[in-house]
């Protein structure tokens, strides 16, 4: 289970599932971004480094297709958040986000050494997501935007699977700062995980980015003590990693035990750039050149 070679005929598909909350203006971290800026950037970045994996002698090869849903906007329906050329797109071919950037901008780029220790460079990169936290949009029912965000999720992918049955299975990324309960997601979140290709079980992971005190927890195992409720759900609604993901983590100097599960609680910036690069490294694997 997940060896299925990625290739143009048969590709993978990742989508990231985005907080857009009022909750998201706050501040993050120590560079003085807010939360919505950092995420996107992240995305951005993320989204850059696939168009060049796919980037060959004849152009932009289609290993990997890609979409972005972004859930609480004030008075806006949970929907696909591509802009620009890509606006009212939903899955969209690797070569086709290569051309469909909104513009160039220059960022602030976090980058992690060999040691680990972080790079802090100014970079043009494109922009496809734009930061967005609208605070019209109350924090109560934040479950249920994350339970409709996962149906939509489920709603494209499993027609995405349709056409590439025998294809890595899909890889779906949920980025959120948490909020008042209402709703479960827990069940729109299993639905979404037993989809499936050939090759295994859709992917689910999640990760709560915060001003919390509690300590930062990242890839824990079923058995650890969770710090509050929302990360026992979060945790609950994760997929576990696959054994290559493990494998890799642990190269990189980051402890994994047996059974993780794809789970961040509490991240700060260099935690959801890893998180974020975790759920794409599949695309690392050596796609061919076919």
């Amino acid at each position: 289970m997940y060896s299925a070679e990625i290739s143009r005929r048969s590709p993978t598909c990742f989508l990231f599932l985005i907080d857009q909350t009022g909750s998201m203006a706050a501040q993050f971290g120590e560079w003085r971004q807010t939360k919505s800026q950092a995420l996107a950037d992240a995305v951005n970045r993320l989204l850059q480094d696939l168009v060049i994996r796919s980037a060959k002698a004849d152009g932009i090869r289609d290993y990997f297709s890609c979409g972005v849903i972004g859930f609480g906007r004030a008075n806006a329906p949970i929907d696909f958040a591509w802009a620009g050329p890509l606006v009212n797109k939903t899955i969209v071919p690797i070569s086709e986000i290569a051309d469909g950037f909104i513009r160039m901008d220059e960022r602030d780029r976090l980058s992690l050494a060999d040691n680990g220790s972080e790079v802090r460079q100014r970079v043009r990169m494109p922009v496809w997501l734009e930061p967005t936290a609208e605070m019209g949009q109350p924090a109560r029912g934040h479950h249920n935007l994350i339970a409709r965000s996962c149906e939509l999720a489920h709603e494209h992918l499993k027609a995405w699977i349709l056409e590439h049955p025998d294809s890595f299975p899909p890889t779906v990324s949920l980025v959120t700062d948490g909020g008042e309960e209402g709703g479960n997601p827990q069940a729109a979140a299993r639905r979404l995980r037993s989809l499936h290709t050939s090759d295994g079980n859709a992917l689910l992971f999640s990760c709560h980015i915060s001003e919390s005190r509690h300590a930062p927890l990242a890839f824990p195992a079923p058995g650890v003590r969770l710090p509050e409720p929302y990360a026992d759900m979060l945790f609950e609604m994760s997929s576990p990693l696959p054994s290559f993901i493990a494998a890799g983590l642990r190269s990189s100097g980051t402890p994994v035990s047996e059974g993780a599960r794809g789970f961040v609680f509490n991240a700060e910036v260099v935690a959801l750039i890893q998180f974020l690069n975790i759920g794409t490294s599949v695309g690392q694997m050596g796609p061919r050149s076919r």
